[in-house]
């Protein structure tokens, strides 16, 4: 299961990222968040590790310039809801 905050991070990147200059600086995301830039950063640093996200920038020491990764899996529930396990007779 996705965290919901990662997956508004990768949602805001595909919606700013595009093909004419692709990749985009953390502090457009965290405009777009409406959160700080550290907490931009941390986002974007767990979406990359898992790999839903990339970093295009290839020195050391530049802004990232952050970009898709693979895609995000399909929400689905951990638990059954209320009401379908009381249809089922198990509530």
């Amino acid at each position: 299961m996705v965290d919901p905050r990662i997956r508004e991070t990768v949602a805001a990147v595909k919606e700013l990222d595009t093909p004419v200059d692709p990749g985009i600086h953390i502090t457009a995301v965290a405009k777009a968040l409406g959160i700080d830039r550290s907490a931009a950063s941390r986002r974007v640093r767990v979406a990359t590790e898992d790999g839903y996200l990339s970093n295009l920038e290839e020195c050391s020491g530049r802004p990232a310039r952050i970009t898709f990764g693979n895609p995000l899996p399909e929400e689905r529930a951990v638990l059954p809801r209320p009401d379908a396990l009381a249809a089922e007779g198990g509530w």
